[in-house]
């Protein structure tokens, strides 16, 4: 499972790594096989809401990283789809 982390100015970084922590320790744990993850934004450093400044290694225009973030919704979407169990029945309809 390959994984974007989308950083953006004025993030609250606090909140993030709780996210983060938890996340990639599926990758860690082998809960899921070949995880990665990367950071992105839309421009090379970004600074949080105390003053850190984050340097990105993904950088994409703003239309090109409006799309990937779609992109990587919807595959997170079928990601999440498949593990849902059969005794749910139909899987639910995103609009």
């Amino acid at each position: 499972m390959k994984m974007a982390f989308v950083l953006f100015d004025g993030m609250t970084t606090l909140d993030f790594a709780g996210f983060f922590e938890a996340i990639t320790w599926m990758g860690i744990l082998g809960a899921k096989e070949n995880v990665t993850w990367d950071f992105c934004s839309n421009k090379e450093e970004i600074t949080d809401d105390r003053g850190l400044i984050v340097k990105i290694k993904h950088v994409y225009p703003i239309y090109r990283f409006m799309i990937s973030c779609l992109y990587l919704a919807d595959l997170q979407r079928e990601a999440l789809d498949s593990t849902l169990p059969s005794s749910l029945g139909s899987k639910p309809q995103v609009m």
